[in-house]
């Protein structure tokens, strides 16, 4: 009997950079006239994007800016961050309703962040679309600057890079604060991740928000892996845990109770040099925004976290997952929660705050009942 002959295996797609793989074009920008509301910079810049200011900081090397730009219609201001909203998806569980989009207590999903996020001050708004970008963009509104991707099953990093179609970003190198579409992130949460990132001796490279699950909540979400002195060195997809030979790794991995929630915060220049460098040799191929984590841990860059625990209000919130219909419901409840808890935490802090002085004073750390975890934090195995 002939052996059967058995077939070769698939051949991958090949590994592409993803700064070759994303096209960046102004074309990509669908309302560009957004962008002349967005603040605009009090000081002149150099042509490569770097302060020209009197006291030297951040001069181009050499300290020659004579090829200073003009000053406010070319830039958008440095120290006012802007928001990058992921919204490209299709949701295929919404049917033809893109899910950013869909209602939650009569706001628009997206909308939640925004807005939230314009409450801890000036602040300028990208929004990255693609299926049914029209109506996306009529739900979330006007004061938003919208950005269409081609490849909206790209990866995230594929529709992040392409916040970079508008030549702002990089002339002014802001704070971008990194969010999904299809979550929400409380003002408190987005004030602690900014703070935490801006903290000193000096700002953070990259700074993170992280989720302490409790099994089997953590099946399904991106691993953060810590050193041995509890830096972190990157997260790891669970598509790419299955698909490790090594079972003692896997089960390793799987054990992990920290994992991603994504948002991020970094400035435009060290999101745009590590996006660029990316590349899709993963189990999804797909270009993922967890990989700028090892990214910058490998370059020795300074990595902060921001975590999240059962026991804070925001926690349910911010660790909900929508991927069907009936999710919107338990979000739903989920935010009458949190408000709940939070007036009642504010009354707490304002009583103490007249009635028990040396205690933590409200908006503190020791206060504010949110705990801040650091690069040095140590989580047990």
């Amino acid at each position: 009997m002939t052996p059967r002959r058995q077939e070769p295996a698939p051949a991958s797609p090949p590994a592409l950079c993803l700064a070759q793989a994303a096209r960046l074009t102004q074309d990509k920008v669908l309302n560009p006239r957004a962008l002349s509301a967005w603040p605009r910079s009090a000081s002149p810049r150099c042509a490569d994007g770097q302060r020209s200011d009197a006291d030297g900081d951040n001069r181009p090397a050499g300290g020659d800016c004579s090829n200073v730009l003009a000053i406010a219609p070319a830039t958008c201001a440095a120290d006012v961050p802007v928001l990058v909203v992921l919204a490209a998806g299709k949701g295929t569980r919404f049917g033809t309703e893109p899910k950013c989009i869909q209602p939650v207590r009569g706001l628009p999903l997206a909308r939640y962040s925004i807005e939230a996020f314009r409450r801890i001050g000036p602040a300028s708004v990208v929004c990255l679309v693609g299926h049914r970008h029209e109506d996306v963009a009529r739900a979330l509104g006007e004061d938003v600057v919208y950005v269409r991707s081609e490849n909206p099953t790209g990866g995230t990093a594929f529709a992040a890079f392409e916040a970079f179609s508008i030549a702002e970003l990089r002339t002014s190198n802001p704070l971008l604060v990194i969010t999904m579409g299809d979550r929400i992130v409380p003002d408190s949460v987005f004030r602690k991740l900014v703070d935490t990132h801006r903290a000193t001796p000096r700002e953070a490279d990259l700074t993170f928000l992280s989720a302490l699950y409790t099994a089997p909540r953590n099946h399904g979400k991106g691993r953060v892996v810590r050193n041995g002195t509890g830096c972190v060195q990157r997260i790891v997809e669970q598509r790419d845990i299955d698909a490790l030979p090594d079972a003692a790794a896997r089960r390793h991995l799987d054990s992990l109770i920290e994992g991603n929630c994504p948002l991020y915060a970094a400035r435009a220049d060290t999101f745009h040099r590590c996006l660029s460098r990316l590349t899709n040799t993963n189990a999804q191929h797909q270009f993922y925004l967890t990989d700028i984590i090892e990214a910058i841990s490998r370059d020795g860059g300074l990595i902060r976290t921001v975590t999240t625990s059962p026991a804070q209000p925001e926690y349910d919130v911010l660790c909900a997952d929508v991927t069907r219909p009936a999710d919107l419901a338990r979000l739903e409840d989920a935010l009458t929660r949190m408000s709940h808890q939070l007036r009642r935490t504010r009354s707490r802090c304002h009583r103490s705050l007249y009635h028990a002085p040396w205690e933590g004073a409200p908006g503190s750390r020791e206060g504010r009942g949110q705990r801040s975890v650091g690069s040095q934090r140590r989580f047990p195995p």
